[in-house]
């Protein structure tokens, strides 16, 4: 692919610039496949952590959502030592009723609070299944790239 991309900037740079010399281009074209080369690695990486999810709540119903690895998400009950997603509260409106919550402490930049949190029964991501994990519910939390939810940066390491 690279090879074809190439060549067609070749072309082009030989119909707009008959007179040029073909050492030119020749000096020019390793600089332009380092940029493409660049450009497609740093693409991959963020396609990388966009996953999709599937949430198995313990009243048996599912979360079908859009979920993002977050390096800075390594959030972890101290006391039964699952790791942590955070989810917009407003997901599970209709879908699950909170009755009995646990509250985790978390330290943020900022601040040292108590998070909101619910068990669950499993994760499923890629068609791997994850069952160590909790649903940290956050009022506050939206994302512009469309996730609905921030995966535990523990994940890459259960891969």
């Amino acid at each position: 692919m690279c090879s074809v991309i190439l060549a067609g900037f070749l072309v082009f740079l030989k119909i707009q610039f008959n007179n040029l010399s073909y050492v030119l281009i020749l000096l020019i074209s390793p600089f332009i496949l380092y940029v493409y080369l660049k450009e497609q690695k740093n693409l991959k990486e963020i396609v990388n952590y966009h996953k999709n999810v599937t949430i198995t709540l313990k009243n048996n119903r599912t979360l079908n959502l859009k979920g993002f690895i977050d390096s800075g998400n390594t959030l972890k009950d101290p006391v039964t030592h699952k790791y942590i997603i955070l989810i917009n509260k407003n997901k599970l409106k209709g879908i699950y009723n909170i009755r009995s919550p646990m509250y985790v402490p978390i330290n943020t930049v900022s601040s040292h609070s108590l998070l909101e949190c619910i068990s669950i029964k499993n994760i499923q991501i890629d068609n791997k299944v994850y069952t160590n994990y909790l649903l940290g519910l956050s009022s506050e939390f939206t994302r512009k790239d469309e996730a609905d939810c921030l995966l535990n940066y523990h994940i890459l390491e259960e891969e």
